[in-house]
């Protein structure tokens, strides 16, 4: 008998030639014939283990682990299919597959062994060795293959556990670290106001100008600790959306004031373009202003001068919502860009001014939450050189609940 495989490696390798065989049968004689025709196998080399009996099979099989078991259906301590069963109590999933042989079974063994999940069922009185060796090679091939999927299923699973829990302490750290940093940098931003407004004294045009950029950090840090709450919370499930009937036009409208005067600022065409009649919406009136924020004040960082920004909204095709989509004729974002651009603390950048892309890249990742969690996906269309369009859907608002608002907003 050949030598055991030199590695667990080789045993789940499909197309190993190191085979491990249990042939359970009283029969010496058909025993030695069965051993005498796959030890001539020009494929496999087997390491047989005989067992004339359920006693013998299962001490084999709780100390040796096997690729294949070949099984005759009459035992003198019961049918082969009943050893199956109690194989397969015993070793659940760590099962090798099983050939089962039968001298007379007849139908019944044959349906015996369907029964159990045998990988194949042959009778003695037709079995030759080319039968026996193309049997057992193709369950073995199949047992192997069993194995290795189920044993990469685990590393999956094992791996995408580890993924979570790296997951889940990434965003406690983004919590504390924004709750422990709020409250020192809200009084040192009271503190820098008290000096710009000259409570403490008087100052000059050149200290104030100073005191102000110190001001506009502490709120540009103050924002993204709260991009990085809020990405926390909606990712987490702990962010409750106040949904209401509510009417598009006046969020737009809110939202467009909020970016008017930076557009002022770059000379740009800041167009709206919202459709008469549209149905009220069921949303979170202050959630979707971030987004249509958060998707205007993009596109006016990364339009160049003369350009034009418009916010659209339609009602969708099959009117069961209202499209919404915010164009711009800016630089556009690449293709390898555009895939990654809702991934968290992804930024695009641009080489003609770096400074354009600060921040922490958590907006997008958020306006998308903020979408998912109305039913909706946001999605981009860009060119480089050519603009780009992020566009998505809202749901209406349940005609009775509609009909009962008096006050959308």
């Amino acid at each position: 008998m050949a030598p055991h495989p030199t590695s667990e490696n080789e045993l789940l390798e499909p197309h190993s030639r190191a085979v491990r065989l249990l042939i359970v049968d009283d029969d010496q004689t058909y025993l030695a014939l069965c051993m005498r025709y796959l030890a001539k196998d020009s494929h496999y080399t087997y390491d047989m283990v005989a067992a004339s009996g359920v006693d013998e099979a299962l001490t084999a099989c709780a100390t040796t682990p096997f690729d294949c078991l070949l099984i005759d259906y009459a035992l003198p301590e019961g049918t082969g299919t009943d050893l199956v069963g109690t194989l397969r109590e015993r070793l659940s999933s760590a099962l090798p597959p099983v050939v089962v042989i039968s001298a007379d079974g007849g139908a019944d063994a044959a349906v015996d062994a369907l029964r159990m999940h045998a990988a194949d069922f042959l009778t003695k009185r037709e079995v030759s060795a080319n039968a026996l060796r193309r049997s057992i090679g193709n369950a073995v091939v199949k047992g192997r293959l069993q194995r290795v999927v189920k044993l990469r299923q685990r590393e999956l699973e094992l791996a995408n556990v580890e993924l979570e829990r790296r997951a889940i302490e990434i965003q406690r750290f983004y919590h504390t670290v924004s709750h422990e940093m709020k409250t020192p940098l809200t009084a040192a931003r009271e503190f820098i106001a008290i000096v710009a407004d000259g409570l403490t004294g008087t100052i000059n045009d050149e200290q104030r100008e100073l005191l102000e950029h110190a001001l506009n950090c502490c709120d540009q840090i103050t924002t993204q600790f709260n991009d990085m709450i809020d990405l926390t919370r909606l990712e987490t499930g702990k962010m409750r959306l106040d949904r209401a009937p509510t009417a598009f036009e006046k969020i737009a409208d809110r939202s467009l004031a909020m970016c008017a005067s930076a557009a002022e600022a770059k000379s740009l065409v800041l167009e709206s373009a919202i459709s008469a009649n549209l149905p009220l919406l069921d949303i979170d009136a202050g959630r979707i202003t971030q987004v249509l924020s958060n998707l205007l004040g993009n596109a006016i960082k990364f339009t160049p001068p003369e350009g034009r920004v418009r916010l659209e909204a339609t009602v969708a095709d099959n009117e069961d919502g209202v499209d919404v989509r915010v164009i711009d004729s800016g630089c556009g974002i690449g293709p390898k860009d555009c895939e990654h651009i809702f991934d968290r603390l992804y930024q695009v950048r641009i080489a003609a001014d770096e400074s354009e892309s600060s921040g922490l890249g958590l907006g997008l990742s958020i306006a998308r939450e903020i979408v998912h969690g109305h039913g909706g996906e946001l999605a981009v269309a860009s060119r480089v050189g050519a603009g780009s369009t992020f566009s998505f859907r809202l749901p209406t608002a349940d005609a009775t609940t509609s009909i009962a608002c008096q006050e959308p907003l």
